[in-house]
């Protein structure tokens, strides 16, 4: 009843589209480009039905605040007037970096090694270990600050895709995915995210 090899072990990257949903308004656009990547191994209970693990880096951005007047470089201290063309404007985002332990279960609808569609849920658990805040301006290019955040956050994840096995011990995945992320709540702000991504996982036979 078991499929001919019970591991399998293998990379992955999930480029995604985020939504952010907060307890306070924030400037639009609010969706965000983000991503994860790592690595992962498969363990088959039987040629339907396998489970999904391992540890990836998760990344989540946040668009906080834009259009903020910038006049660092509009006063002349000599003159002592102001250049209202070198008044700028200032957007400000957050980018939260996070390791995940993803514990997914997968259905297979067919037993034959041919093409199939699997249908996947469950949940993925992480640590948040760095927040970085950018600020970009018009007229004063880039920064940048990080500090450690130190917290947990955790995922609902749902998907629908195709199962390629490419050779006998080589199998693709093609993974449409929707994910509900719940993040740790800062000065009094709630964030979680609804994310869609699109998973790419390349896999290979242990036994």
């Amino acid at each position: 009843n078991y499929a001919q090899s019970s591991w399998k072990v293998g990379i992955n990257v999930t480029p995604s589209l985020s939504i952010p949903q907060t307890s306070l308004s924030l400037p639009s656009p609010k969706e965000r480009f983000t991503y994860s990547l790592g690595i992962d191994a498969l363990y088959y209970y039987n040629q339907n039905i396998f489970i999904k693990s391992g540890i990836d880096y998760s990344q989540r951005s946040l668009l906080v605040a834009k259009d903020i007047p910038d006049t660092r470089f509009a006063y002349d201290p000599i003159t002592g007037r102001i250049d209202y063309n070198k008044i700028g404007n200032i957007e400000i985002s957050e980018i939260y970096h996070s390791v995940v332990l993803p514990i997914i279960l997968n259905y297979r609808f067919v037993e034959a090694e041919k093409s199939s569609f699997i249908i996947s849920g469950g949940v993925e658990l992480g640590y948040m270990f760095q927040q970085k805040s950018i600020a970009n301006s018009t007229v004063g290019g880039g920064s940048s600050e990080s500090e450690s955040r130190n917290k947990l956050i955790a995922s609902l994840n749902l998907g629908l895709g195709l199962y390629q096995p490419i050779s006998k011990n080589i199998l693709l995945i093609v993974m449409p995915k929707y994910l509900f992320d719940f993040y740790p709540s800062k000065e009094n702000n709630n964030i979680s995210f609804h994310t869609i991504g699109l998973g790419v996982e390349l896999y290979l036979s242990l036994n």
